[in-house]
C-alpha cells in the first residue's frame, strides 16, 4: 500500500517536472514556429543572437511586431538588429482585448520570409 501512495505523491511533482522542462524549452528555443514553412514564422520575443540564427537559418526578409513600437530595451534591440541584418521591419499594435475592424487589419501585408514577434507584456 505505501508504494501506491508513493506513487500517487510522485505523479504530480513528475507532472510540474515535466511542464517546468517544457516551459524551460519553449523559453530557450525563442518559440519560434513555422504559419507556412518558408514563408511565415511566428515566435515569442527573439534575443538578437535568435533573431540573427533564424535569418540565417530561414532566410527572413522581414519582422512584424504585434506589440507596437515601444521605447522599452527589446524594442531598440529588435529594431537594431533588424537594420544591421537588412530587414525590414514594421509595427502592427494588436492586443487581445481589442477587436480591429477587417479594414484596419488588412493594412497588415505578409510577404514571404515574415517572422511575427508576439510577446506578452
Amino acid at each position: 500500500m505505501r508504494r501506491w501512495a508513493k506513487l500517487i505523491l510522485a505523479l504530480p511533482v513528475l507532472a510540474g517536472m515535466a511542464c517546468g522542462g517544457w516551459a524551460a524549452w519553449l523559453r530557450h528555443s525563442g518559440n519560434l514556429h513555422a504559419v507556412l514553412a518558408g514563408e511565415v514564422y511566428r515566435s515569442a520575443q527573439p534575443s538578437a543572437a535568435q533573431l540573427t540564427a533564424w535569418t540565417v537559418a530561414h532566410g527572413f526578409r522581414s519582422v512584424l511586431n504585434l506589440r507596437g513600437a515601444s521605447g522599452a530595451d527589446w524594442y531598440r534591440i529588435e529594431r537594431a538588429t533588424a537594420e544591421r541584418l537588412n530587414l525590414q521591419h514594421a509595427d502592427f499594435a494588436m492586443r487581445d482585448s481589442k477587436t480591429r475592424p477587417p479594414w484596419r487589419a488588412s493594412g497588415a501585408v505578409f510577404p514571404p520570409g515574415h517572422v511575427r514577434s508576439s510577446r506578452l507584456s
